[in-house]
């Protein structure tokens, strides 16, 4: 028997270095493919959050109307109760005399605004070219 396992043993001789590249070149093509869509990924993901907290702020401003009889002012904008997620900025413009509301939302990491419309329907992108921070100015009043 220890003969015929000596006869096995000399007949491996391991994986040759043209196998070993391709492998190699095998791997590394399967992470460029996979390394930018999981970026696109995370980016998706934080616009998602940015249009979640506009529709949550669009419906606490909705609620704050129907219970005072009144869409909130810039003053009074953090007794409507928005919640903002980390990383996001949220920005509420009062309505005019007979105008409607405006909120407008982006992430510190995307840049990409958004901005919530109820006289245009809703959620749609928006054309600001300011940069996102908490001080980004001619956009309305941060919320809290």
């Amino acid at each position: 028997m220890f003969t015929r396992l000596q006869q096995r043993a000399a007949g491996d001789r391991g994986f040759s270095l043209i196998e070993l590249l391709v492998v190699v070149a095998i791997i590394g093509i399967l992470a460029a493919i996979a390394i930018p869509l999981f970026l696109n990924q995370q980016s998706s993901a934080r616009n998602a959050s940015v249009e979640s907290d506009l529709n949550g702020a669009a419906q606490a401003v909705e609620s704050f109307n129907a219970t005072s009889g009144a869409y909130p002012t810039a003053a009074n904008i953090a007794s409507a109760g928005i919640q903002v997620t980390d990383g996001n900025f949220v920005f509420y413009t009062a309505p005019a005399s007979g105008g409607t509301y405006l909120i407008r939302g982006c992430n510190a990491q995307n840049g990409t605004w958004f901005v919530w419309n109820p006289a245009a329907g809703g959620l749609a992108d928006d054309t600001l070219t300011t940069a996102c921070s908490a001080t980004a100015s001619g956009v309305g009043t941060v919320v809290p």
